[in-house]
């Protein structure tokens, strides 16, 4: 039996693991482009499904768990320091993240997501929209669908 490859894999893999953060990530980005906010019981009930999910579906155990936060925290971080220029919901979205996908891939869709906000805020910047602001979490979600496509093609 040959392995399944591209979308029909990456539809496989969406029906499983993959659900929960898309429908949390597809519920808020909605959420926080209409309200500049976010759902915090779905992003809290994501965040222990992805515990849930590292101890007894992967058995990773505690170090993984906890370095797979480091994105999160650092997003966390980056909010006190900037005077909340990066939204607390949006450094706990990726906290919660962080469980679902570990460590490197967390830091991949942050990364995407960086990228996508930081070109809407130049396009922003040269229409003189200086002090607009740009919610995150539709980026976390391009970031999301992206890497999944990604990794999921074998482009990366």
């Amino acid at each position: 039996m040959q392995p399944m490859r591209g979308f029909a894999q990456m539809n496989n893999i969406m029906m499983t693991e993959s659900f929960i953060p898309l429908f949390v990530l597809s519920a808020n980005a909605v959420y926080d482009i209409l309200h500049r906010e976010i759902l915090l019981s779905s992003v809290l009930a994501m965040g222990m499904a992805g515990v849930l999910y590292r101890c007894c579906y992967l058995s990773d155990d505690i170090t993984g768990m906890l370095t797979s936060l480091i994105p999160g925290l650092f997003l966390m971080a980056m909010s006190l320091i900037s005077g909340n220029r990066i939204g607390k919901g949006d450094a706990l979205l990726s906290l919660c993240l962080g469980e679902w996908l570990g460590l490197a891939d967390c830091i991949l869709v942050i990364f995407l997501a960086s990228a996508g906000s930081s070109a809407a805020a130049a396009v922003l910047w040269m229409k003189k929209k200086k002090n607009s602001e740009i919610p995150f979490v539709p980026f976390l979600l391009s970031g999301y669908i992206l890497q999944i496509i990604l990794l999921n093609t074998g482009s990366i």
